[in-house]
């Protein structure tokens, strides 16, 4: 998931000036100083000694999250770097962007990178299966493709939303796929044929990022209601509506242990939520511009905020304490 992009803005962007779009709720005339690295993606490896993120840098930035040393930074794009995926065994990072690819390398050297072709948009979002042999990826051509991590060809093209495709996530089971789009709704595909389960609608919202809850019964999804929306996965039933944010909702993150939902927004913050009760748990502030990605640490103490300010923000997830902004 993550921009709202102009023809225009995209042909600029492809040509590597480096320009930022102009985005709804972002006031014009805004400065635009120092290096176009904004960050749009962030993401832990499973044994959580790695940080991926990504942006208008057009790079993948690998990092110790301990120390904030860099470590190999993989040569993975050559365009705005949108979502970066590990692979449940570690071994694997996927990144998708401007490019209309997506790449698959080694998340150790970055070496034999394979490029999978098939999208005529952005990739905006990418997820792993939990066996790690699919891996999904919603574009701004309103389709969500499946792809073969064995081989990088693609198994099928899901076909569905009405506008662009800004975030995908699996269920732990593996046995549904979640896609959010602009078009107000959250589809729920059965990833092994293809179907259509149920579809979740948010309308009027705009939705810009999708997540299951660890225990797979709950569906969450945030966008211009600037609200966190919580389905049952199950029956579709609305569940609760997770009010705190001033502007756009534009990440999600569940903890691992499920007790925990991050949320970022347009508003600068992130909001720590109980999503069982729906209460606020914390209301971490530190970011100076929009946050466009959350991600826990497997062991759930550590959340990494990534925005456009140029930082990625490590927080205490038990005392809302920053502990290192990168």
């Amino acid at each position: 998931m993550r921009r709202l992009w102009s023809v225009a803005a995209v042909a600029c962007l492809l040509c590597g000036c480096g320009r930022r779009a102009q985005l709804p709720g972002k006031q014009a005339g805004a400065p635009q100083t120092g290096k176009p690295d904004r960050v749009q993606c962030v993401a832990f490896s499973p044994d959580g000694s790695t940080l991926a993120s990504g942006g208008w840098a057009r790079e993948v930035l690998l990092r110790d999250p301990a120390t904030g040393s860099r470590q190999q930074a993989p040569d993975a794009h050559n365009y705005l770097v949108l979502s970066v995926a590990f692979s449940p065994d570690g071994k694997a990072l996927a990144a998708g962007g401007g490019g209309k690819t997506l790449v698959l390398l080694d998340a150790t050297t970055g070496a034999q990178p394979k490029v999978l072709t098939g999208h005529t948009d952005m990739v905006e979002d990418v997820a792993f299966s939990p066996d790690g042999k699919t891996l999904a990826s919603g574009s701004g051509d309103r389709t969500v493709i499946l792809w073969d991590v064995t081989t990088g060809a693609p198994r099928k093209t899901l076909t569905g939303h009405t506008i662009r495709v800004e975030g995908v996530a699996f269920s732990p089971d593996g046995r549904i796929l979640a896609s959010a789009s602009l078009d107000g709704s959250v589809i729920l595909w059965d990833p092994t044929s293809g179907a259509q389960r149920r579809t979740l609608n948010a309308s009027p919202d705009r939705l810009m990022d999708v997540a299951f809850n660890p225990d797979g019964k709950t569906v969450a999804a945030g966008g211009s209601g600037k609200t966190v929306i919580l389905w049952d996965a199950a029956t579709g039933v609305l569940k609760k509506t997770l009010a705190g944010h001033t502007d756009w909702v534009r990440a999600l993150a569940f903890s691992p242990d499920g007790r925990t939902l991050a949320s970022g927004g347009h508003d600068n913050a992130v909001i720590l939520w109980d999503p069982a009760t729906g209460a606020q748990k914390q209301r971490l502030t530190g970011h100076t511009d929009w946050v466009e990605g959350v991600a826990f640490s497997p062991d759930g103490e550590i959340l990494a905020s990534g925005g456009d300010d140029r930082t990625v923000i490590l927080w205490d997830v038990a005392t809302g304490r920053k502990l290192r902004a990168l």
